[in-house]
């Protein structure tokens, strides 16, 4: 899924002139980012989505990439290999990749 977001052409989403408007636009895809990446990484992991949060600080909607890739993982997902996971999303292309790991 994350690969084909690469060849993804962002031709259709309409434009705006009011800047709210393309704060909304640009949240609502960084928002859509990290839940595809949350979805990639809970796929290949097999963990439960709710023991994984991922958000992105400096997405960038023309590369289809971010500056950083925060993954937070709990539960069962605390357990799992953190340099696989980083490893992983790095592999991806989409963004340098912190993983942090939370016992409660």
């Amino acid at each position: 899924v994350l690969a084909d977001l690469k060849s993804f052409s962002f031709s259709d989403v309409p434009e705006y002139n009011a800047p709210e408007d393309e704060s909304f636009t640009g949240q609502s895809l960084s928002d859509a980012f990290a839940e595809g990446v949350k979805l990639a990484i809970t796929d290949r992991f097999s963990f439960s989505e709710q023991d994984v949060e991922v958000s992105c600080i400096g997405f960038d909607v023309n590369s289809v990439s971010a500056e950083r890739i925060c993954v937070s993982l709990s539960g069962r997902a605390a357990f799992a290999d953190v340099r696989a996971v980083r490893e992983y999303v790095k592999k991806l292309r989409l963004g340098e990749c912190e993983v942090t790991v939370l016992f409660e």
